[in-house]
């Protein structure tokens, strides 16, 4: 039983590796109503360390990256936070062996993210992709605004009935504007709620 899983876990890392951009545009769109439910932990922060190794159990390069939370929306976070993600996700270092459509990380970047619970390997992912790690930037007026790599496309499209009737006031609101990273975490926390 265990080399099966063993074996899986294999078939699935390989897949990650070979998976192209042309894939990525194939990606299901995933709603914010959807990323929140999926997500172990949202929260928003400050990236402050993006370590490359290789995993000694896995025999692969993975990217360790440390937030310092600034507000979480979900999940028992106390302090920073520590993903491992495999590839070399540092968007500072040369393309190497990088999972393509997962996001890079940047030192100093500000983001929000909707992080999958970690593997038994200590792995995770943004919920999405790209359509879970918001980065957030400033607008000419200096005004911070938050946007997935598919810039927000797909987050208030098939949402259910109720995630409606939470999030439309807000929703409005936001109409023709762009979505500062605490409006954001402001709609998390209505459909959390």
């Amino acid at each position: 039983m265990k080399s099966l899983s063993h074996r899986a876990w294999l078939f699935v890392t390989l897949l990650l590796l070979h998976y192209t951009p042309s894939q990525a545009s194939r990606v299901q769109g995933v709603s914010l109503e959807e990323m929140t439910q999926r997500a172990d932990r949202i929260f928003s922060g400050r990236c402050v360390s993006v370590r490359m190794a290789t995993d000694p159990d896995l025999g692969q390069m993975v990217t360790y990256v440390t937030f310092a939370p600034s507000r979480v929306e979900k999940g028992n976070i106390r302090g920073s936070v520590t993903i491992k993600v495999l590839g070399e996700q540092d968007a500072d270092a040369p393309r190497g062996r990088v999972t393509q459509g997962l996001p890079r990380f940047r030192k100093g970047e500000e983001v929000v993210l909707f992080l999958y619970g970690d593997s038994r390997q200590g792995l995770t992912s943004p919920v999405g992709f790209g359509q879970g790690k918001f980065t957030v930037l400033k607008d000419k007026a200096g005004h911070p605004l938050a946007f997935n790599e598919v810039g927000n496309e797909n987050l208030f499209h098939g949402l259910s009935g109720n995630a409606q009737k939470k999030l439309n006031p807000a929703i409005e609101k936001l109409q023709g504007k762009g979505l500062s990273p605490n409006s954001l975490l402001d709609l998390v926390h209505s459909l959390v709620n």
